[in-house]
């Protein structure tokens, strides 16, 4: 659970730097292009992390922890988004519009393949 949260606040200090920094220096399109890359970049850190310091694990379990982290990232971003940052529920929808440039669902699916890329599967013995 203590990925997910560093996660969290990770790509929640990832959306301010891209608002107060990067769109500054850069166009809106370009500003979220580096903000996607700025946060898959932290998502496989901090999962490397905290897979590095577990013991070896199913693919069920690792299933497990990717979905897990799927949903609470939603719940978030929805939550967050629509009660704290204002935002309209087309707003945030707005931002899973690949064909209109927008790589959140990218951000997403490094988030779910992270416990894959990160965890080591236990072997199963076959009994002889």
């Amino acid at each position: 659970m203590w990925a997910w949260l560093a996660m969290a606040c990770a790509m929640t200090a990832n959306g301010v730097f891209r608002e107060l920094a990067l769109k500054r220096w850069l166009d809106d399109r370009q500003a979220s292009i580096a903000s996607a890359g700025l946060g898959i970049t932290l998502v496989q850190v901090i999962a490397s992390r905290a897979f590095g310091r577990s013991p070896a694990t199913s693919r069920e379990q690792l299933a497990e922890i990717a979905g897990t982290w799927l949903v609470l990232t939603l719940a978030f971003e929805f939550t967050f988004g629509h009660w704290v940052d204002h935002k309209s529920w087309t707003e945030l929808a707005a931002n899973y519009n690949v064909l209109r440039g927008r790589l959140w669902p990218v951000v997403l699916a490094t988030i779910v393949a992270a416990p894959f890329i990160w965890g080591r599967p236990r072997q199963e013995r076959m009994s002889p």
